[in-house]
């Protein structure tokens, strides 16, 4: 008895709160057809302009617009790629270890770390780390030092020294600027 007033509160309900079936004549809405209907100027991210970027910059905008290049670097225990967009590591990767399912162990990957090295210039917020730096990259001795810097046209320069040993996992860092003193402020 119970299982058949069961079935039949199942098929009542079934029955009176179904939805309603779709017309033949209407075709569900597919990603192709959303694609057709969006322009493709609208999912293009917008670019800002030099004055916005004068603006919002100041004397750092030619360091605001750039392209990322990566530059590598491979030591007996690390692999390691830097990014000149910040002048950050991109990746980091551990050599001699795996994860647990045998695959090369990454400390830094580019989605799943942010770096942000925020003060105050000019009077307003910026973030270092988006701005674009100029790479170098010397030996002295056995380290391997990695250079990004940003010179101004007033010759004030923001200097990112990474030092990474041939053996280890210690990196140096070493963050630097030159005239900027009276153009940032707060810490």
């Amino acid at each position: 008895i119970g299982l058949t007033l069961i079935a039949l509160l199942l098929l009542g309900y079934f029955y009176w709160f179904s939805p309603p079936p779709q017309p033949e004549g209407q075709k569900p809405i597919t990603i192709e057809s959303l694609k057709e209907a969006i322009p493709e100027t609208a999912t293009r991210p917008i670019e800002p302009t030099d004055s916005i970027l004068a603006a919002t910059y100041g004397e750092l905008s030619t360091a605001a617009k750039g392209e990322k290049s990566i530059l590598k670097v491979e030591t007996e225990d690390l692999r390691l790629s830097f990014s000149n967009k910040g002048g950050i590591i991109d990746e980091l990767e551990l050599k001699k270890y795996k994860t647990y399912q045998q695959e090369p162990l990454k400390l830094i990957t580019p989605t799943s770390s942010e770096f942000n090295l925020r003060t105050n210039y000019q009077g307003k917020e910026i973030d270092l780390y988006t701005l674009f730096y100029q790479a170098s990259q010397r030996n002295v001795g056995d380290t391997t030092e990695v250079i990004y810097k940003i010179i101004l046209q007033s010759g004030a320069s923001i200097t990112q020294t990474y030092k990474i040993p041939a053996k280890g996992y210690e990196i140096g860092y070493k963050l630097s600027s030159s005239g900027f003193n009276q153009l940032l402020t707060g810490d």
